[in-house]
Order: C-alpha cells, then sequence, then structure tokens
C-alpha cells in the first residue's frame, strides 16, 4: 500500500502517465491477490444444503482462471 501511495505520489509530482499507470497496475494486483486468497479460504468450506457439489469446490478453478488471465495479460504489455 505505502509502495502503491509513493507511486501515485510521483506521478502528481512529475506528471508521468507511466508512474499513473504502474501506480494503478499495482493496485489490480493487490485486489487480484486478495480476490485469489478470498477464494481459496472460501473453497475450502465444506459443503452444506445450498451448496452441495457445486459452488464452492468450482470458486477455487474460476479464481485460477482469473488469475491465468491476469498473467497472460501483464505478459503482452
Amino acid at each position: 500500500m505505502v509502495v502503491m501511495a509513493l507511486k501515485y505520489l510521483a506521478y502528481r509530482i512529475t506528471g508521468s502517465v507511466a508512474l499513473y499507470s504502474d501506480a494503478l497496475e499495482s493496485i489490480v494486483i493487490v485486489i487480484t491477490a486478495a480476490v485469489a486468497l478470498w477464494a481459496v479460504w472460501l473453497s475450502g468450506k465444506p459443503a452444506d444444503a445450498r451448496h452441495l457439489g457445486c459452488c464452492y469446490p468450482r470458486l477455487e478453478d474460476t479464481s485460477s482462471l482469473l488469475l491465468k488471465f491476469r498473467s497472460v495479460q501483464s505478459k503482452h504489455q
């Protein structure tokens, strides 16, 4: 969080669009990591009557697809 704030502060001082872009990318990376952590935590919950055989276990698969998309997207920039 401190690094993101410093990048944004540097952007405000210099007006560099590259620093602004880097700060935004850092925010996206933090959000992606938080969603992945939440999905792994949630997928570890046992199935209940509402989620028998679906939802919780599949959430881990869905989050891994999101992470894969994010990593592929980063490589193409």
